[in-house]
């Protein structure tokens, strides 16, 4: 869906996936990728401190948040 420039669609589908997986990092990674592409950006950063909580080395993405 981000692909197709659908952002809020995209993260409405990823915060269902997280929903049911909240441990997760990968899909907090694509909800904060979804969500800073919609404009989110405070969000977007929210989604990624939780992912990198979960996985600290996910850390190297820092500069895209």
């Amino acid at each position: 869906m981000t692909a197709l420039g659908m952002h809020r669609s995209a993260a409405h589908a990823l915060v269902l996936a997280h929903e049911g997986a909240p441990d997760n990092a990968n899909i907090l990674v694509s909800l904060a990728y979804a969500s800073r592409a919609s404009g989110e950006t405070a969000s977007a950063r929210d989604y990624y401190r939780q992912a990198v909580s979960l996985d600290p080395e996910l850390s190297r993405l820092s500069a895209d948040f």
